[in-house]
């Protein structure tokens, strides 16, 4: 649907995950773009499809419609394609979530406040007036969503097993990296959203903060 006519090169479907160079052409990774925005169009359709079954079978108007995803895709952001560690960037890390409530909870609004995935499951719950467990992560999204709350947590964690964790208050993002030779990072996303300019060294009380609270984080879970 998007692509270039006049593109001449292979058809790379499923690209493999990892460093961009050595690896495609500019061409070829602009081809690549154009397929994944045609797969973006093809999710829409379907997504549609779906939605207009719920509302045939009488159950749009009561239930709870939540539609995420579990990670981004990058294409070239600092040199990787795809889900490639260790890169734990915006572009991969910062992540769709739609939620649509049936009494209409939060409509039309866009949130600003952190959330994670882990919210989903507590969601669930809190809508299905189900007792939540013991020792879960998350937090219910529905007193955020209500206005009752101005926000749930005052940081976001992310990470990958065993090469890098990070954490983000929302304006500053820290990553701590495990692999040899590859320093830690800190950007200010809020002037830099694109995550270009390291300001491990200018920043050291920043750093300081960020890393000891990812720590408490990782060590405080069970």
């Amino acid at each position: 649907m998007y692509t270039d006519p006049n593109y001449k090169g292979q058809d790379i479907i499923h690209p493999i995950p990892g460093k961009v160079e050595g690896y495609l052409s500019p061409e070829e990774l602009n081809h690549i773009k154009k397929l994944y925005a045609g797969k973006v169009t093809l999710c829409d359709h379907w997504i549609g499809v779906f939605l207009d079954r719920v509302r045939a079978m009488g159950l749009y108007e009561n239930s709870l419609i939540i539609f995420i995803t579990d990670h981004g895709a990058p294409f070239g952001e600092h040199g990787y394609i795809k889900k490639a560690e260790p890169g734990l960037y915006q572009y991969l890390v910062h992540i769709p979530l739609i939620i649509r409530h049936p009494e209409g909870l939060g409509a039309g609004k866009r949130f600003t406040s952190l959330v994670e995935t882990t919210e989903i499951f507590p969601t669930v719950l809190d809508f299905m007036k189900v007792q939540q467990p013991p020792k879960i992560h998350g937090t219910s999204l529905l007193p955020l969503m209500a206005g009752k709350v101005p926000s749930i947590r005052g940081y976001a964690y992310m990470g990958h097993f065993k090469r890098n964790w990070a954490v983000t208050d929302g304006t500053w993002k820290f990553i701590l990296n495990f692999d040899k030779g590859k320093t830690n990072e800190l950007y200010h996303l809020k002037g830099d959203p694109e995550e270009k300019n390291n300001l491990l060294e200018k920043e050291p009380q920043k750093v300081v903060e960020l890393e000891l609270e990812l720590r408490r984080f990782v060590a405080g879970l069970r």
